[in-house]
Formats: C-alpha cells, structure tokens, sequence
C-alpha cells in the first residue's frame, strides 16, 4: 500500500507538471484516502501491521523488515507514527551490527540462511536509509550506511548477508549489492562536510 501511495503522489507531481489542476487533486484525494486506510486499518500503535485475509482482522506475526516497510512514506507519515515506527524498529532486534535484518533476529521465524526471513539485502538497505536521508534522520542513515558498507568490505557484494555473522550467503559476485554501495558512499559524501 505504501508503493502505491507513493506512486499516487508523483502522479500528482506529473499533473501538476503538465499544468493539469483537476487531475492533479484527484491523485491527491486518492493518495490522502488511501494512506489515511493504511492508518486507520493497519495500525497497531507502533508499525504497520499485516492481516490475515483469511481470519477476518487477525494480525499475522509481523516479525518481517515488511511491516517496517511503510517507513518508506517518510515525511507523508504522521510524525509521531514515523517516530514510533522508528522506535521499534531500533528495539524489535532489526537493526544488527550488520545493518538491517529482514525478519527480527528476536524472532522465532528468524533463520540465519533464511534467504528473506533474517538476512540482510541491499534493496531493503537502500530504500530505507534513503527514506531516512529524505526525512531528516540523518544520523540513522549514516549508521546503517556504515554498516552495510562495512559489511560489503569484509565479505563481499554478495546477494545476501548473515545478519548476526555478517558471512556472505549466496551469489558472492552481486551486482546488485555493488551498486547499493555505490550509492550509500554518494549520499555519505553529500551529508558529510
């Protein structure tokens, strides 16, 4: 939901580009309604939660880097729920000396080798300390930047990363994971005196 309401907004920003005012609100209202669904039915006082289709309102176990991913909304978010999703996102055991696990390593579902459900993955690194740049997290940013960037220099770009040992795990020539570091030393370089 948080894709689409981000996508919803640069719509607005097209429209507006090509001088389209009524187009424009229209993504906007749309954008508005649906984060204002993203609160109001997937909130649970400290992140975004999951629910279970099946059972009507029953939560799943929202121990995933997924439920985190709304952070991703930055400065669209209410401040106080960035602030608290932040929050738990530092005390649920996600962020490691490794960077950013993709299930809590406080979890039952966490496993080391779990492909996404512990292991730390450049896509999930950029875009949240990018969120973190846009916002005004700054010091977060850097703290996480370091930390992958320092995690690719003793074990390699591989695709995944152990998040408790920081060992490589699969694909050990990954260009993906190169690419992240790239950009994580640009916006390093750019905060930096």
């Amino acid at each position: 939901m948080a894709f689409l309401i981000k996508q919803l907004d640069y719509l607005e920003l097209l429209a507006k580009k090509l001088v389209k005012e009524e187009e424009a609100q229209e993504w906007r209202t749309r954008s508005d309604r649906m984060l204002n669904i993203l609160i109001t039915d997937f909130w649970n006082g400290k992140k975004i939660i999951s629910k279970n289709i099946v059972k009507e309102n029953a939560s799943l176990a929202n121990t995933c880097l997924l439920s985190y991913i709304p952070i991703i909304l930055g400065n669209i978010l209410p401040k106080e729920k960035q602030t608290k999703m932040i929050k738990s996102l530092k005390s649920e055991g996600f962020i490691t000396a490794y960077g950013l696990a993709t299930e809590s390593i406080k979890s039952k579902n966490y496993e080391s080798d779990g492909y996404w459900r512990g292991p730390i993955w450049a896509p999930t690194t950029f875009l949240v300390t990018d969120v973190f740049f846009q916002s005004g997290k700054k010091t977060l940013a850097l703290e996480l930047c370091q930390k992958y960037m320092a995690l690719c220099q003793k074990s390699g770009f591989a695709e995944n990363y152990n998040a408790l040992t920081g060992e490589a795990l699969r694909d050990l020539a990954y260009t993906c994971s190169s690419s992240v570091f790239l950009l994580l030393a640009k916006q390093i370089k750019s905060v930096k005196p």
